[in-house]
């Protein structure tokens, strides 16, 4: 029995100092290369891996690793990323990180669905770092999608944020976070702000068809919202929002990280008493006076929590899930019900590295999104206190993607996803509905010179109500030094939506709204070409884009039927593909780092978007926008540090063809940053800032077609806490 013992105790031993054997310990510490000072919160990541960390209050870091060679990339907002190969022999690093006003490793995703960085990516990428949308005030998803470019319109509406990207609207614009999906909408506008602020890294814009990588929807572009991930051991955050109409957010974290283990809880609330920009109304008798609200009394919360576990280097798994619920209250003396909006998602999934440069992930998605009316008047069958419900969607998707490298020339991306959604029975839909997709992904990007890189990719998609249809793209770059030559083709795809088949309503007005089941699929042909310079002080590009969209779904006004008349409708409206639409133009994109610690970002983009039917220009657009911003950013001391942001939108006339055109305007905002003072490990920031500074309101009675529904000037008021070791 004791040789049984001290056998078992030796191979324990033996064991035990092989691993320790076969470990490096790889401490660190990053500091500022100009000024000496160190980083703290400085994310390290050991690429290849599942394994990251982030620097201390001093500065410094340590990763336990197995015996070999790592590629570790060291980054800090503001400052040029490093990435560095490390092994046994090295112990300790002292990393020095250089400030950047654009930092050219910044590594970004959406283009490729690989993580490269910014400078190399063959697809042109624009990115909103964590350091902007911290500095510019932003306190909602929808004005830091704006920020992003000139050719982006996002304006709040009483259905979600109304959004374009070169012409096209929502409904052809793919919204993601993380790499999946948002669904559900109302009137084709998706609910942007139910995402927690406080949780957002970055955000990454990519235009034209994207349908080859992440099929239907992606005709007009991509926008992925990435969130944080845990690395220090807590973070707590509370960042909060005040202005007039009684307008608040609050935006709360509280994050965990162990060796293997971490949690974030996410709780946001906003609200608002809403606000009028007339209290006059058109109708067919003339103005009127009202009391309806162009932005209506609402308020909303999300709770949202995710689990993520590393058992071994190679292997990760996360869980996720949100709810979120939003009331609108409409005024009494027009309705009889207010409007409510639901949604609850749950997200499952894994990642496993076969070697530091071939990877499997596979995810699962649901979102069920629900809307309805509340009514607090008897109206029609409905009682007071009884909930109508509008729409009741479910949206699931499954996908498995596998990335391994060929050679050093070639990195393969390949995988399978199962799209389903269904609409339950309800008000807007006499019967369940539901459609399902399976498709195949196959992309390779090529490095064919050292200059010259390529992406050809392709999905084959097949829809259960429409067959089979593949969708080619190919992207392309070639560097000369500081320059960069972009050029693209890629063809889109969009299948009909289900309320565009199965729609059956009648409004409150008498207007029959009904779907249409022999509906032809969209398609697009976009083809873009790019010249980009690049450097640490100055990003120079102009991209020149054609998009011709076939077989496009609407839903304009139709003779009425007799059975419409029969019933008493007095209108019917059906969806139809109905038109061809071009767009055509130009972006043109400058930042620079300025004397003084002053940054200056600015865009101006034209557009030429027809209705290839009728020879006009397509509706709501504008052929002439821009934006710009006037940055100063100083660290005076280790307590203080101000950031100064002046934001400029300027938009043209917006087109409408049997209405009132929408005149041009411009709207700027003064925000200001003051991180103030660290009291052990608490961070302090204040915000104090002016929206519309120069008072602009567009007043003409509500149902206008309004340039903009900006209240007018208004103060506002932030502060945010954070607590991390």
């Amino acid at each position: 029995m004791n040789m049984k013992k001290f056998c078992l105790l030796t191979a324990v031993l033996l064991i035990t100092s092989i691993v320790h054997a076969a470990m490096i310990k790889i401490d660190g510490k990053v500091i500022d290369k100009k000024t000496g000072r160190v980083l703290p919160g400085a994310n390290v990541i050991v690429e290849g891996t599942t394994l990251g960390t982030a620097t201390n209050k001093d500065g410094k870091f340590k990763i336990d690793l197995e015996k070999g060679d790592y590629v570790i990339r060291i980054s800090y907002s503001g400052f040029t990323s490093i990435v560095k190969t490390v092994n046994a022999k090295d112990a300790y690093l002292e990393v020095a990180l250089e400030e950047s006003a654009i930092n050219l490793e910044d590594v970004v995703v959406t283009g490729t669905g690989t993580q490269r960085p910014l400078k190399n990516s063959p697809v042109l990428t624009q990115v909103l770092s964590s350091e902007q949308l911290h500095n510019k005030g932003f306190r909602t998803v929808k004005d830091a999608i704006e920020y992003l470019s000139p050719s982006i319109d996002v304006s709040p509406g009483s259905m979600g944020a109304n959004l374009t990207l070169n012409g096209l609207p929502n409904s052809y614009i793919l919204i993601l976070i993380d790499g999946e999906r948002v669904a559900g909408n109302v009137s084709g506008n998706t609910e942007v702000d139910r995402l927690n602020m406080a949780n957002v890294e970055r955000v990454e814009l990519l235009k034209g068809a994207a349908s080859a990588l992440y099929g239907s929807d992606a005709i007009g572009g991509v926008i992925n919202i990435i969130t944080k991930r845990p690395t220090r051991k807590i973070d707590v955050v509370t960042d909060n929002y005040l202005s007039k109409y009684s307008t608040y957010s609050t935006n709360n974290s509280i994050a965990f990280k162990s060796d293997k283990f971490s949690s974030t809880t996410s709780f946001t609330k906003k609200g608002t008493d809403g606000y009028q920009l007339s209290n006059l109304e058109t109708s067919s008798k003339g103005e009127k006076e009202t009391e309806k609200k162009i932005i209506d009394e609402a308020k909303d919360y999300t709770i949202g929590q995710r689990f993520n576990y590393t058992p071994t280097e190679q292997l990760s798994f996360y869980a996720k899930g949100s709810y979120y619920e939003k009331t609108k209250y409409k005024p009494e003396a027009h309705y009889k019900y207010d409007m409510g909006f639901e949604s609850t998602t749950l997200g499952l999934g894994g990642t496993y590295h076969i070697t530091r440069k071939d990877f499997i992930k596979a995810t699962y998605h649901f979102d069920n999104w629900k809307y309805t009316k509340d009514y607090f008047k008897k109206s029609g069958d409905f009682a007071e206190g009884d909930t109508e419900v509008r729409k009741d969607q479910n949206y699931q998707e499954l996908k498995v993607i596998g990335y391994f490298g060929w050679g050093d020339a070639h990195y393969l991306t390949a995988g399978a996803e199962v799209i389903g959604d269904k609409f339950k029975e309800t008000s807007f839909f006499p019967g369940e509905e539901s459609t399902t997709s399976y498709n195949l992904l196959l992309q390779d990007e090529i490095n064919i010179t050292e200059d010259l890189t390529a992406v050809i990719g392709g999905r084959l998609n097949h829809h259960n109500e429409y067959g089979n249809y593949f969708t080619p793209q190919i992207s392309s770059k070639y560097s000369m030094g500081d320059f960069a030559v972009r050029a693209g083709y890629s063809k889109g795809y969009k299948t009909p939506e289900l309320k565009e088949l199965y729609y059956d309503y009648v409004t409150s007005r008498g207007t029959h709204i009904v779907g249409n089941e022999d509906l032809d699929p969209q398609s697009s042909d976009y083809v873009s070409a790019s010249v980009e310079y690049l450097t640490k002080s100055l990003n120079i590009s102009a991209t020149v884009f054609h998009n011709e969209v076939d077989d496009m779904i609407d839903n304009p006004y139709v003779p009425i039927t007799a059975e419409d008349e029969a019933a008493g409708y007095k209108k019917r409206m059906e969806y139809g593909n109905i038109s061809s639409v071009t767009t055509k133009g130009i972006d043109l994109l400058l930042t620079a780092k300025l004397p003084l610690n002053m940054m200056f970002k600015g865009g101006y983009s034209y557009l030429d978007a027809t209705n290839n039917d009728t020879d006009n220009r397509l509706d709501g657009t504008s052929k002439h926008s821009a934006r710009a911003t006037l940055s100063y950013n100083n660290k005076f001391s280790d307590k203080y540090r101000l950031s100064v942001a002046l934001q400029g939108k300027i938009k043209g006339d917006r087109f409408y063809e049997n209405e009132e055109e929408a005149p041009s305007y411009s709207l700027w905002n003064l925000t200001t940053t003051h991180q103030l003072f660290h009291v052990n490990d608490l961070k302090f920031s204040i915000d104090l800032g002016v929206k519309n500074l120069f008072d602009y309101t567009d007043d003409r009675p509500y149902g206008s077609n309004y340039a903009t529904i900006d209240p007018g000037r208004r103060v506002f008021v932030g502060l945010k806490i954070q607590f991390n070791q």
